[in-house]
């Protein structure tokens, strides 16, 4: 059973030319707990088939942008498309773990002088 989170997050995933990362974290994503308000895929004018992969895809929502704009231009891309004000964004090559939305919105909500929080990453 997904678990609903306490307020509407986006997940913005950053796409550039990462088809086998994408997989891969798109796979981890659907197998969490977690259910996200919104998929958002930012793909940077990706050339090795990322697209025609997201077109497979009925719960990602997908913002192609005509060029690459690097990692920056692609969150701030996202940024303006989300629907929603709590975005988690991920680069492809990453994978979620279970509770890790959780745990970055508590973190939030415990002082709203908060703005920002960031994972770790482990290799």
């Amino acid at each position: 059973m997904k678990a609903d989170l306490a307020k509407p997050i986006t997940l913005c995933l950053i796409n550039y030319n990462g088809l086998a990362h994408l997989q891969e974290a798109i796979t981890v994503l659907y197998s969490l707990q977690t259910r996200f308000d919104e998929i958002l895929v930012v793909d940077n004018a990706s050339t090795d088939g990322s697209l025609a992969y997201l077109d497979t895809l009925d719960q990602v929502t997908v913002v192609s942008l005509t060029s690459n704009n690097g990692p920056a231009g692609a969150r701030n891309a996202g940024f303006l498309r989300a629907r929603n004000d709590l975005i988690l964004f991920q680069d492809n090559d990453i994978s979620l773990t279970d509770g890790v939305a959780e745990a970055l919105y508590e973190t939030l909500e415990q002082d709203q002088r908060i703005l920002l929080t960031v994972p770790r990453v482990v290799y």
